[in-house]
């Protein structure tokens, strides 16, 4: 049977190394809370707020964080791999050795991001808010960026945007 957390208030909670797969956790308050290498895979965290959180190392497979508050999280390193993060906030989120391989990111805002070796082969940012971002040795091949916003955004060193699409994003200042 599944945990479910929906709606509950757990700021600040310790869930260091916990079995959450698959758990419902929507609507959740979880600021500050700590879920490093926690197992998330396949839970759903939809319209919570995780502000300043810390899930480094924590898988979230399959995960859905659509809607979610992330801004401010300490993601270092994070799988997020066919996770659907459509719609979340990382603003100003530690990325670093993240992966968002075939993700659904649409709508995602990912602005004011320093990071370096993420991975985002093959997902899907259409639409979303990559602006004044720093990206460094970013794996973006296959990556749909259409409609995104990418101005003023750096990507620094080697990587690898072969087989982007950018049709109809804005790049007014991208630099590479």
């Amino acid at each position: 049977p599944s945990i479910d957390l929906s709606g509950g208030s757990f700021v600040g909670a310790k869930f260091i190394s916990s079995d959450l797969r698959g758990a419902i956790m929507v609507e959740a308050d979880f600021d500050g809370a700590d879920f490093t290498t926690a197992l998330l895979d396949g839970a759903h965290l939809s319209h919570s707020t995780a502000q300043s959180a810390r899930f480094t190392g924590a898988s979230a497979v399959l995960a859905a964080f659509n809607g979610a508050d992330l801004q401010g999280n300490h993601l270092v390193p994070t799988c997020f791999i066919k996770a659907d993060v459509s719609h979340a906030d990382f603003t100003g989120a530690q990325l670093s050795w993240s992966s968002f391989t075939d993700a659904r990111a649409i709508g995602a805002w990912l602005t004011n991001v320093d990071a370096e070796f993420i991975k985002m082969t093959r997902a899907d940012f259409t639409d979303a808010d990559l602006a004044t971002c720093v990206f460094k040795n970013l794996d973006a091949s296959e990556v749909i960026f259409d409609g995104a916003h990418l101005g003023h955004t750096m990507i620094i060193g080697p990587g690898d945007i072969s087989f982007a699409s950018f049709a109809g994003a804005d790049v007014t200042g991208l630099m590479f």
